[in-house]
C-alpha cells in the first residue's frame, strides 16, 4: 500500500543524560506505544564543538537505542519489539560564518549556469562505462543526478565549506542512520532575500522537503522492522496454539511450554499489530488483522456456553468499579485503552467471547468509517444483528412457553430499533438520493401522492447504491420480524396476515356496470379546489417521512421506531408502511424493481383498505409497469386488475381506456381468469362509448394487434431497406393501371366480438411520409394520398381477422402503407407502421413499359453523301397524348426538317417537329435529308478500332411522349416517355489495318508480307479488288496470287481479312526513296455503289532490316556434351530420363549458356523444358524422353548451345556430342482399344 500522507506527532524525550530511552518495552501487546524512530538535533558551532560534545552525545544517543532494541526480551524473541533503531540526525550550523564562506543569493541565471557545470564535470569524470561491472546501472543511479542528489545540494547551498565538512563528518561517524541539514535561515521565519540553490528554487523548501522524505524513510523503516518483529511473535504463538490443540486431540501428554498460549493475550498482541497499521494510515490492512482474529474464536456448543457463563462470577475482567464503565460498555463504545486494560487480566477469553465479539465489530466500525466504505460497514452490522440475534436466543428451549414468547419479542424489538438506528445512520450516504425523491415533490399533479413510492430512477453513485441494497437486506429482516412480533402482540390475530391470507374483501363485491361520472356544478368545483390545498392523507405523510430521508436532518435524539407500533391495528400498520416505504425507496436506488414492486402492492392495498383509491391508483400504475417489463404475467394481469377496481370511480374515462386496453394483452389473457376478462370487456365496450374519449388520438393498443401486408404482384421483385429510423423498408414493385392487393390482419384479443365502425388504410407519398417521420408527427388524414377504406361497418371475432384492399394507381411513384385507422364507437385508433413490430411496407408504382415505337434507316451515314433519312413512328399500343421530336446534327452535318423540299437550300444544324396526337395502333413516317461532309478530324490512316476523334458524329433524333394505356385514357396523370436514337457517321475508313507481319522464305532474298484488315463499318461491303503497292528493294512478285478465294466477300463490322503477297528483295537504286507502301482496295456497299480506299502500310523495321548490312556472330569455340539414359530399355511409348552434360574443362567461356534440344532426325519424342538455360554449377539438363519405334535404336536428339554477348546477340557454340551405344526399345505386348460396328456397312 501506498501511504499519501502520514500525521507525525513528536515526543521530547530529553537530553542523553536523562536517560529518557532506558525503559524497555518487554511487553510483544504493548510495542504499539513505542517510537517509530528517532530525531537527534544537532546545534553544532564549529568542527571543534563537534568533535568535543557532539560526537560523544550522539554516538551515546546512538547505543542507547540500539541496545534498547536488540537487548534480549525472552528466550523466544529477537529483541525489544517495542523500541526502534532507526534514527535522523539533524544538523544545524549554530556558529558564526566564515567571511569567505557567506553566500550570496544567486539569480536563477547563474543558477541554471552552475547546474550546466555540474552536469559537464559529472560526464567528463566519467570513464569506461561500458567496461566497468556496473556501468550499466550507474546511468540510473549513482552517475545522473537525481532527486536525492538535488535535494541534498539544495540543502548545502548555504553551509560554508567547514559546515559542509561537518555535514560528511557525521554522515561517515553515524552510517546506520539518516543525516539532513536545516541553516538557521531555514528556521527563521522571515528571510530578506530569498536563496535560490543551483537547481533554480528556493533553499528553504530543498531543505525542508529533504528533511521530510529523510524523516519518511525513517519512519518507515522502523514500521517495517516492527511489523517484521510482529509477525515471528504471533508466528511463535500460533505454533503454541497448534501444538498444544494437537497434543490434546492426540490424548498426549501436553508439555509445559505448549500450556503458556494465551488466546487473550494473541488478541492483544494482534490488535497491537492492528493498530500499528491504523497508527500508518493503513486502515484495511488493519481490518484485516481483526478479520484473522475472529477466525480464532472458538465455537462454544451448548455445553461451552453453560461452562462460560459459570465462569463469568469469577471473571477479573466483568468485575464492576463504580468509578469507571464496565467490560461491555467499554467494547460498544470500541474504547481501545479501556478494553485492552480490562482484557489484560484475562487468560480465557470463553466466559466474555459475547463481549469481545461487539468490541470487534466496533472497532471494525471505525476503520470502516475511516475507509469510507458505508455499503460494508452496513453489511457488517446485519451480520452483527443476526449474531446478537443469535445470542439472545440461544438456550431458549430451556424455558417455559411465556418465557420463550418474551424472550422472542424482546430479540425481534432489538433487531428492528437497531435496524432502524443504521437507516437513520446512513441517511447522511444518501443526500443525493434524498435531493432527487424530494424533487419528485414539485410536481402539483403528484403534490399529494408518495412519489418516493414511483421515483424509477435517481443519479446515484454505485458508492450509494451499494448502500441500499444492503440497507434493503437489513429492513427486509426487520420487517419479517415485524410481521411476527403482530402475531405476539394482538391477542385477536395480526390484522396484516389477515390481510394477506385472503383476497381483498372489495373482490367478493358484485362488479358493477361502469357508468360516467356527473359532470360536477361550480360549487363542487370550489370544494374540489379548496380540498388541493389541504395536507395529503395522514398514511401518505407518514410514507413520505419514512421513504425520503431529510437533506441535513439531525440525528441527535434516537428515534424509537416501535414506540407507538403496537397501541393499536391502526398504528401497528401504520408503522409497518412506513418500513415498507422505506424498503421500496432502498430497493428502487439499488436497482431491485421487482422487490419494490412487492413492497408497493403491498402499500397500495393498504391504501384501497383506507379508501384512499387515486393513491392507489397511482402506485399501481408503477407496479404494473415493472410486472410488464418483467414479464411476470399472472402478477401482471392482478395488479391491473387492482388498477382497474381504483380506476372505474375515481379516473377519468380515457385514464380508464388506457388500463382496460392493457389488461387484453396476448400474454395476460393467457393466463387472465374468463370471468375477469368479460367484466373487463363490459368496462370497455361502455368506457369506448364515452363522448370525452373521442378528444384524444390513441396509438397501438394491446387489446387489438395489426399487420399490413402487400401481396405479390406482377413483379416479384423486393427489396429490402433502412429508411426511418433504422426501421426496415419493404418493397414491392409494380406498374401502372396494375392492381394492387393489400392485406390488414386485425388480431382480437377480446373474450367477445365486436362491431367496428370502419377499417381505413393511409396511403402516403414517400416524400411526405418522411417529411412526418423527420419532424416526430403522426399520420393525419389530410397527409394521405389515398385513403381505402370498407366503406361499411364490420365484425372484428377474437383472434385473427383479415381484410383485403385493392388499389390501381394512375400515377407513377413511391408510396408508404402508413396507417390503419380503426373506429370503434367514439375511439379513434391509428396504428402506425412504424409502431409495429413487422416491416415497413411500400409501393414502387413504375411507369408502364411504353408500346409506341421510333425507328430510323439508314443506320450509319456515310460521309462526302447527300442522303435521305426515314423516321417511322407507331403508336402500338399507347395512347398518345402529345409529342415532339428534336432533330440534330453534329459537326459537319446538315439537314432539311421534314416536309420540306430538300431543293430549297434550306439546311440547318437542328429542328423540331410536332408529333402530335395518335390512338392506339397508328403509324406516321417523317422523311427529312442529311448532307454528310468532310470533317476535319476524319481518318484515312487508323489501324486501331477505336475511334479517332472524342465526340460521335452523327443524325441524332429525341422523341419526347406523354401516353396513356388504353384501360386508362381518362386519367389525369400521363406518363413521359423519351426515345432516342442516333444514326452515326463514320469517322473511320471502312477498312484499317491492323497489322503488317513479313515471314522470310530466303533469308534477305523472298518473303511472304501478310496483311491484317478489319471493318469499321456495321454496313456490309464486299471486296472487289485489291492492289499491294512496294517501293524498292521489295517488289510484288508478279502472278503469284495467295488471296482468291476472298474476292467478292462480304464484310461487317468487326470482321476481320488477312491478305497475303508473295514479295522478292530487289535492286533499290530505281527507288527515289520517297515512296510508301500503300494497299489499295475496291470496295462495293448493298446498293452496289463502289469506291476505293488507300491504305498505308507500315513496314519501315522491315526495311531498314534489310538495307542493314549482314553481321554473322563469330563462334566462341567448341565443347562437348554428353547423353544419359536413366534405363538401358524400355517399351515404345514409355518415358525415359535423359540428361546432358556439359563437359567443363572444354567449356571456354563463363557467360549465360542457352540451350535448345531438339529430337530431329531420331526415333524420340522430347519434353519437359526443352529450351532454357544452363545451370551453371551443374552444367547439366534434364528432359523426358519417349522413343517411337521398336528396336535398337542409335539415334538420339541433338542439344544446341548459345553463348550470350550482353548486347541483345548470341554466338553458336560447336558442341560435340557424346551418345550412349544403342537403346533397346521394346514393343508393345498388348493395346487398349474400344471396337465398336460401322453404322455404314451392310
Amino acid at each position: 500500500s501506498v501511504i499519501s500522507s502520514l500525521p507525525v506527532s513528536p515526543t521530547l524525550f530529553g537530553t542523553v543524560s536523562d536517560n529518557a530511552i532506558s525503559a524497555p518495552l518487554s511487553e510483544p501487546s504493548e510495542w504499539h506505544t513505542g517510537p517509530f524512530c528517532h530525531v537527534y538535533i544537532a546545534a553544532c558551532q564549529g568542527l571543534d564543538h563537534y568533535r568535543a560534545k557532539i560526537r560523544p552525545s550522539l554516538q551515546a544517543f546512538v547505543s542507547q537505542i540500539e541496545s534498547a532494541a536488540t537487548q534480549p526480551q525472552l528466550a523466544t524473541t529477537g529483541g525489544q519489539g517495542g523500541h526502534s533503531a532507526h534514527f535522523l540526525v539533524v544538523y544545524i550550523p549554530t556558529g558564526a560564518k566564515e567571511k569567505d564562506g557567506d553566500v550570496k543569493p544567486e539569480n536563477v541565471r547563474s543558477a541554471v549556469a552552475n547546474r550546466l557545470s555540474m552536469v559537464r564535470r559529472r560526464f567528463a569524470n566519467r570513464e569506461d562505462l561500458d567496461g566497468s561491472q556496473h556501468s550499466r546501472d550507474s546511468l540510473d543511479s549513482n552517475e545522473m543526478l537525481d532527486e536525492t542528489e538535488e535535494a541534498e545540494a539544495g540543502s548545502l547551498s548555504l553551509l560554508s565549506k567547514i559546515e559542509r565538512n561537518i555535514y560528511k563528518k557525521i554522515a561517515a561517524d553515524f552510517p546506520n542512520g539518516k543525516v539532513c541539514a536545516l541553516s538557521r535561515a531555514s528556521l527563521s521565519s522571515k528571510i530578506e532575500t530569498e536563496a535560490v540553490s543551483s537547481t533554480g528554487f528556493a533553499i528553504k523548501t530543498q531543505e525542508w522537503n529533504s528533511f521530510n522524505r529523510c524523516l519518511g524513510q525513517v519512519i518507515v523503516s522502523g514500521f517495517k522492522d516492527r511489523c517484521r518483529r510482529y509477525k515471528d511473535e504471533l508466528r511463535r504463538l500460533d505454533a503454541q496454539r497448534a501444538s498444544e490443540a494437537t497434543a490434546r486431540k492426540n490424548g498426549s501428554h501436553v508439555p509445559p511450554e505448549f500450556n503458556e498460549f494465551n488466546l487473550a493475550n494473541f488478541f492483544l498482541v494482534k490488535e497491537s499489530l492492528a493498530f500499528t497499521y491504523e497508527q500508518m494510515q493503513l486502515f484495511s490492512e488493519a481490518l484485516l488483522q481483526y478479520d484473522e482474529f475472529r477466525t480464532f474464536l472458538p465455537q462454544l456448543s451448548t455445553r461451552g456456553h453453560l461452562e462460560a457463563k459459570e465462569d463469568r462470577e469469577h471473571c477479573e475482567a466483568l468485575k464492576t468499579d463504580p468509578d469507571s464503565p464496565t467490560l461491555l460498555e467499554l467494547a460498544d463504545s470500541g474504547d481501545f485503552a479501556g478494553f485492552r486494560e480490562k482484557i489484560q487480566r484475562v487468560s480465557d477469553l470463553k466466559p466474555i467471547l459475547d463481549i469481545v465479539r461487539r468490541y470487534l465489530f466496533a472497532r471494525e466500525l471505525c476503520l470502516l468509517t475511516k475507509m469510507e466504505q458505508p455499503a460494508e460497514l452496513v453489511a457488517r452490522c446485519r451480520r452483527f444483528i443476526m449474531m446478537m440475534y443469535a445470542i439472545m436466543m440461544r438456550g431458549i428451549s430451556d424455558y417455559d412457553a411465556e418465557e420463550q414468547k418474551l424472550r422472542k419479542m424482546k430479540a425481534a424489538e432489538w433487531v428492528i430499533q437497531c435496524s432502524w438506528d443504521v437507516k437513520c445512520a446512513s441517511e447522511q450516504y444518501l443526500l443525493s438520493m434524498a435531493e432527487a425523491m424530494r424533487s419528485s415533490f414539485r410536481d402539483d399533479e403528484t403534490q399529494n401522492t408518495s412519489l418516493s413510492l414511483m421515483s424509477d430512477s435517481s443519479d446515484a453513485t454505485r458508492l450509494e447504491q451499494g448502500l441500499a441494497r444492503q440497507l434493503s437486506e437489513l429492513l427486509e429482516v426487520a420487517r419479517l420480524l415485524y410481521k411476527e412480533l403482530g402475531s405476539s402482540k394482538f391477542s385477536n390475530g395480526n390484522p396484516l396476515k389477515t390481510y394477506e391470507s385472503a383476497l381483498p374483501a372489495d373482490m367478493f363485491e358484485l362488479w358493477k356496470p361502469w357508468e360516467a361520472q356527473k359532470p360536477k356544478d361550480d360549487m363542487d368545483d370550489t370544494v374540489v379546489v379548496k380540498k388541493k390545498n389541504k395536507e395529503p392523507p395522514r398514511r401518505v405523510s407518514i410514507m413520505q417521512r419514512a421513504s425520503i430521508p431529510a437533506v441535513n436532518a439531525p440525528h441527535d435524539e434516537r428515534e424509537f421506531f416501535l414506540k407507538t407500533a403496537f397501541d393499536s391495528e391502526e398504528s401497528y400498520e401504520d408503522t409497518y408502511l412506513s418500513m415498507a416505504s422505506c424498503l421500496v425507496t432502498m430497493n428502487k436506488f439499488a436497482g431491485r424493481k421487482r422487490f419494490a414492486a412487492r413492497h408497493q402492492g403491498d402499500i397500495a392495498e393498504s391504501f384501497v383498505r383506507s379508501g384512499l383509491l387515486v393513491e392507489a391508483a397511482k402506485i399501481f400504475k408503477k407496479t404494473v409497469r415493472i410486472c410488464r417489463w418483467d414479464h411476470w404475467d399472472r402478477c401482471h394481469f392482478y395488479r391491473l386488475f387492482r388498477l382497474a377496481y381504483c380506476q372505474r370511480t375515481t379516473a377519468k374515462p380515457s385514464e380508464y381506456l388506457k388500463t382496460l386496453v392493457s389488461a387484453f394483452s396476448p400474454r395476460t389473457t393467457a393466463v387472465a381468469p374468463e370471468l375477469a376478462l368479460l367484466y373487463l370487456q363490459d368496462d370497455l365496450e361502455a368506457v369506448i362509448g364515452h363522448e370525452s374519449v373521442g378528444e384524444a388520438r390513441y396509438g397501438k393498443l394491446a387489446f387489438l394487434e395489426a399487420q399490413m401486408k402487400i401481396e405479390n404482384t406482377s413483379d416479384d421483385a423486393k427489396s429490402l431497406g433502412s429508411a426511418f429510423d433504422r426501421k426496415q423498408l419493404a418493397k414491392k414493385y409494380c406498374s401502372v393501371g396494375e392492381t394492387v392487393r393489400i392485406q390488414v390482419t386485425l388480431n382480437s384479443n377480446l373474450p367477445r366480438a365486436i362491431e367496428l365502425d370502419s377499417l381505413q388504410l393511409f396511403i402516403v407519398s414517400f416524400d411526405s411520409f418522411s417529411s412526418i417521420v423527420e419532424n416526430h408527427e403522426s399520420v393525419e388524414e389530410e397527409d394521405a394520398f389515398k385513403i381505402l377504406t370498407t366503406g361499411a361497418s364490420i365484425t372484428l371475432e377474437p383472434g385473427s381477422n383479415t381484410y383485403s384492399f385493392e388499389w390501381s394507381p394512375s400515377t407513377a411513384g413511391q408510396y408508404i402503407l402508413s396507417t390503419a385507422e380503426i373506429v370503434w364507437k367514439q375511439g379513434y385508433f391509428y396504428y402506425d407502421g412504424m409502431d409495429l413490430p413487422e416491416d415497413l411496407y411500400g409501393v414502387d408504382v413504375l411507369p408502364s413499359e411504353p408500346t409506341h415505337s421510333l425507328s430510323i434507316e439508314p443506320a450509319v451515314l456515310l460521309p462526302g453523301h447527300d442522303q435521305e433519312v426515314r423516321l417511322s413512328f407507331n403508336a402500338a399500343d399507347d395512347f398518345i397524348v402529345a409529342g415532339k421530336l428534336q432533330l440534330g446534327c453534329s459537326e459537319g452535318l446538315t439537314l432539311i426538317p421534314p416536309g420540306e423540299d430538300p431543293s430549297s437550300g434550306n439546311w440547318r444544324s437542328s429542328c423540331e417537329v410536332d408529333l402530335g396526337s395518335y390512338k392506339a395502333g397508328e403509324t406516321k413516317l417523317f422523311i427529312a435529308h442529311v448532307r454528310c461532309g468532310l470533317i476535319d478530324n476524319f481518318s484515312r490512316q487508323s489501324i486501331s478500332q477505336q475511334s479517332s476523334i472524342d465526340k460521335v458524329h452523327g443524325f441524332s433524333v429525341k422523341g419526347v411522349t406523354t401516353y396513356l394505356h388504353e384501360e386508362s385514357v381518362d386519367a389525369d396523370h400521363p406518363m413521359r416517355n423519351t426515345m432516342d436514337l442516333f444514326a452515326p457517321i463514320l469517322e473511320k475508313t471502312a477498312l484499317s489495318v491492323e497489322g503488317v507481319d513479313l515471314v522470310w522464305v530466303s533469308e534477305r532474298q523472298r518473303a511472304i508480307v501478310s496483311i491484317q484488315l478489319v471493318s469499321n463499318t456495321p454496313r456490309y461491303f464486299s471486296v472487289e479488288n485489291w492492289k499491294l503497292v512496294l517501293p524498292p528493294p521489295f517488289s510484288v512478285t508478279e502472278g503469284v496470287d495467295l488471296n482468291g478465294d476472298l474476292l467478292k466477300c462480304k464484310v461487317f463490322n468487326g470482321d476481320e481479312l488477312a491478305l497475303a503477297f508473295d514479295c522478292s528483295v530487289v535492286d533499290g537504286t530505281h527507288g527515289s526513296g520517297d515512296e510508301e507502301p500503300i494497299l489499295q482496295v475496291e470496295l462495293c456497299d448493298d446498293v452496289g455503289k463502289k469506291f476505293s480506299l488507300d491504305l498505308p502500310i507500315d513496314m519501315n523495321e522491315h526495311y531498314l532490316q534489310v538495307l542493314e548490312e549482314p553481321s554473322t556472330p563469330k563462334s566462341l569455340g567448341t565443347t562437348s556434351a554428353t547423353v544419359a539414359l536413366g534405363t538401358a530399355e524400355g517399351q515404345v511409348g514409355e518415358p525415359v530420363m535423359m540428361s546432358f552434360k556439359i563437359d567443363q574443362e572444354s567449356l571456354e567461356t563463363t557467360g549465360t549458356i542457352s540451350y535448345s534440344i531438339s529430337s530431329g532426325g531420331s526415333n524420340w519424342l522430347v519434353g519437359g523444358q526443352v529450351n532454357g538455360i544452363i545451370d551453371k554449377a551443374s552444367l547439366s539438363c534434364n528432359v523426358i524422353a519417349i522413343p517411337t519405334v521398336a528396336g535398337q535404336l542409335s539415334s538420339f536428339p541433338s542439344i544446341t548451345l548459345r553463348n550470350s554477348l550482353g548486347n541483345g546477340e548470341y554466338s553458336p557454340l560447336i558442341t560435340k556430342m557424346q551418345y550412349p551405344p544403342t537403346f533397346q526399345s521394346l514393343a508393345r505386348t498388348s493395346e487398349v482399344a474400344v471396337a465398336f460396328p460401322n453404322s455404314n456397312s451392310k
